[in-house]
């Protein structure tokens, strides 16, 4: 009686070209009509945006100081601490003006209220 011995290090890749080259076409066009339907997202770091990093002279509630910068209508905001619980990074999206000159008229105007928001909390 002969066995067949079972030789685990062969596949035979080319003549499943068919199978295998049809399987990455279908995931090529359900990624291409995934992103066509629900669009890409990008988050600020990609739209661009103001990052402000502050460091404070006392220990801040990052919770309360957050709820505080996202009612100063900037946009979206996020707030992360670095370092210790007094250094944090404050990242926002600003309004965009018609002309780069009022962008930049409104960038200065947020910068301002969050440099006297600051000012305010410490």
């Amino acid at each position: 009686m002969q066995t067949k011995e079972l030789d685990s290090g062969k596949f035979d890749f080319v003549g499943k070209i068919g199978l295998f080259g049809g399987i990455s076409v279908l995931f090529v066009l359900i990624s291409v009509i995934y992103l066509a339907v629900h669009g890409v997202t990008y988050g600020i770091d990609f739209r661009g945006g103001t990052e402000l990093q502050v460091k404070f002279g006392q220990k801040i509630e990052i919770a309360e100081f957050r709820k505080s910068v996202e009612s100063a209508d900037l946009g979206e905001v996020g707030v992360q601490t670095i370092g210790d619980q007094n250094e944090l990074v404050i990242r926002f999206q600003g309004k965009s003006g018609k002309t780069d000159k009022e962008t930049n008229e409104i960038l200065n105007a947020s910068l301002t209220k969050l440099i006297i928001f600051e000012l305010e909390t410490e």
